[in-house]
């Protein structure tokens, strides 16, 4: 099975600061759902499968929110048992994470032998710089210099051919000290 995240949807984005003011301040609360599922998708790693999962008192069943696949959970249930259905009928818990704050839900998601994670948690690694592309290229070292400009750089700055070698000898003096023997000798 393709690992798959299910995030419990409403608790995450009350606590998100980049969407909790959306539900306070709408009159249209569904708007709302959808712009907050918008900026989750665009705040995700490419090929990263999170699924919404969300109480909702007038429909069960599946939807599109901000672009992102949602769970409602229909009337006289919640997000949380929906969840917990969720994971157990996965095909390979282990490849399941759930999003919660709610610790009895975390509890009986690892029984099953999937993941659980505080949305906290979930937050911080959402907020945190992604960088593949430049860990990649920090990592890899560049090609050696071509024959062409090895040659370019002889010519523009010499071999070195032509220091004498006294002054390859002469032991170094750093600049501080010749601030100070400047100093003394006005």
């Amino acid at each position: 099975m393709e690992p798959v995240t299910f995030v419990d949807g409403f608790n995450l984005f009350h606590r998100w600061p980049r969407t909790a003011g959306f539900f306070r301040s709408s009159t249209d609360p569904e708007a709302a759902l959808h712009r907050a599922g918008a900026l989750l998708a665009e705040a995700l790693s490419a090929g990263e499968r999170v699924e919404l999962v969300l109480d909702g008192g007038l429909r069960a069943g599946r939807a599109t929110v901000g672009g992102l696949p949602a769970h409602y959970a229909g009337p006289g249930r919640c997000a949380d048992e929906l969840m917990l259905d969720l994971v157990h009928r996965s095909t390979d818990a282990r490849s399941v994470e759930a999003v919660t704050s709610d610790r009895a839900l975390a509890a009986n998601t690892r029984a099953f032998g999937a993941r659980a994670i505080s949305v906290e948690r979930f937050l911080t690694r959402l907020e945190a710089p992604s960088r593949p592309a430049a860990s990649a290229q920090a990592q890899a070292k560049p090609p050696p210099p071509s024959r062409a400009e090895v040659e370019a750089w002889l010519e523009v700055f010499g071999d070195g051919a032509d220091v004498a070698s006294e002054e390859l000898d002469a032991p170094h003096t750093p600049a501080r000290n010749h601030r100070k023997d400047r100093t003394e000798e006005r």
